[in-house]
């Protein structure tokens, strides 16, 4: 399987699926349509406090609330929409309408994440000056344990949408097959798909360091043999490792996922500091202002990559996975300049100050680290060029040829295949469909 999202046979364990998503939908809307009202009630007593009580020092914060109440009036009514479609789409058994609800709530899912960060980063301030105040301290704990259920709720929402259009997907494929009463039954071809299909880039890599080391070796005076010898044995020396485990005991991909995780939430509690030490800075320090932006951007992109490269691990995306991997080896390639560079730096403080014991200290320490995160993201990229590998290589058949024979047939990886038999066999990229 590619996918490996839960599917879930009945809502809450116990209603059917199609009928709780039908009830959720509309509790929904009556929900859209309680907030609609009050929330154009407040528009309407703003305007006309406004016109009443308006004052000049009064027009800022009057224009700042219209627009929040705007916008939020024009959420409800995008939700009341929403679900007014998927209604009319779940009764009428209609894919099209229910995958358009399912993408716009896969929206609304990541809005409400992006809300809960920016609210947890804005009050996270009063909440570490005045944690004390247990009135204060409840209200934000109470917050961000609501902004968790609507997460979780929205989750399982959209989970459930998955699995009622896989379900009429399958339920319109049987009807098909039921109605081709007169049809053969044919062997077909299919391509394979990008996940798990491609060249052994293993032996790919090998020709490409053995013709390097030929153009680099063609100049020395050695016989032929001996030059070919060397350079095929510097081509096995050259070859990378491929790791069947993470950390020699989890499986590779469930390795890389939690790795993944692990930087994603690291990511995501650096990008909520800066958030908070963005919103302290005062507008006239320009130049401070300028580099928590440029910081705030850097974390942003790395959070959408790590959850790029979650999905694609989800999914066992191989292009996915190799856009993660180019990414992993520049930043590798930065870990290598900044060690070299503040090895440098360090390296001149030291011979200036040379009575400085704490400057030793620190110098150890920024070279340990340095080689750790070196470590670390080496062993990175070699697990992920191995899960790359390993995904490529991942063929259900393999085309078997006799030498005597002009034909050969396709037998299944799982068949025992003497390898000592002079019958050649090489994996083929395509999938069988019978």
């Amino acid at each position: 399987m590619n996918k490996e999202e839960p599917k879930f046979n009945r809502c809450c364990f116990c209603f059917p699926l199609r009928y709780g998503l039908l009830v959720w939908a509309n509790v929904k809307i009556s929900v859209a349509a309680f907030f609609i009202t009050t929330t154009s009630y407040a528009l309407l007593s703003l305007c006309m406090m406004y016109s009443t009580y308006g004052s000049e020092e009064m027009r800022s914060r009057f224009h700042r609330d219209v627009a929040l109440t705007s916008v939020g009036l024009a959420f409800f009514i995008l939700d009341f929409i929403g679900n007014i479609v998927f209604i009319i789409g779940g009764y009428k058994k209609n894919i099209r309408l229910i995958r358009f609800f399912y993408y716009y709530s896969i929206a609304v899912w990541v809005f409400s994440i992006l809300v809960t960060a920016l609210a947890i980063s804005f009050s996270i301030e009063g909440w570490l000056a005045r944690y004390l105040l247990m009135k204060i301290y409840i209200v934000h704990i109470l917050n961000y344990f609501g902004y968790f259920a609507i997460i979780v709720v929205q989750t399982y929402f959209l989970l459930l949408l998955k699995s009622e259009i896989i379900k009429l997907n399958n339920d319109a494929c049987d009807r098909d097959i039921k109605f081709e009463k007169n049809s053969t039954p044919t062997k077909r071809m299919r391509k394979r798909d990008d996940t798990v299909a491609g060249s052994d880039s293993d032996s790919v890599e090998s020709e490409v360091v053995y013709c390097a080391l030929y153009k680099l070796l063609i100049i020395v005076p050695l016989p032929t043999k001996c030059k070919s010898d060397c350079i095929w044995k510097l081509a096995k020396m050259a070859e990378l490792p491929v790791f069947k485990k993470c950390c020699f005991c989890i499986p590779l991909r469930y390795g890389l996922l939690t790795w993944g995780y692990l930087k994603l939430g690291i990511a995501t509690i650096i990008l909520i500091m800066f958030l908070v030490i963005l919103s302290q800075i005062p507008v006239n320090y320009k130049k401070d202002f300028n580099i928590v932006i440029i910081i705030v951007v850097l974390l942003m992109i790395e959070v959408a990559i790590h959850c790029g490269f979650i999905v694609g691990a989800h999914k066992k995306v191989v292009k996915i996975f190799r856009l993660y991997f180019y990414y992993a080896l520049f930043m590798w390639a930065v870990t290598m300049m900044a060690a070299v560079v503040a090895t440098g730096l360090l390296s001149v403080t030291l011979y200036l100050r040379k009575d400085s014991s704490r400057e030793i200290i620190i110098f150890t320490l920024n070279i340990v680290g340095f080689a750790l995160s070196i470590a670390i993201q080496t062993f990175l990229l070699l697990a992920l060029r191995s899960e790359i590998i390993k995904l490529r290589s991942n063929c259900p058949y393999r085309f078997v040829k006799d030498d005597n024979e002009p034909e050969g047939t396709i037998t299944p990886v799982s068949q025992t295949i003497d390898i000592t038999s002079s019958i050649s066999t090489e994996p083929i990229h395509e999938k069988m469909a019978f």
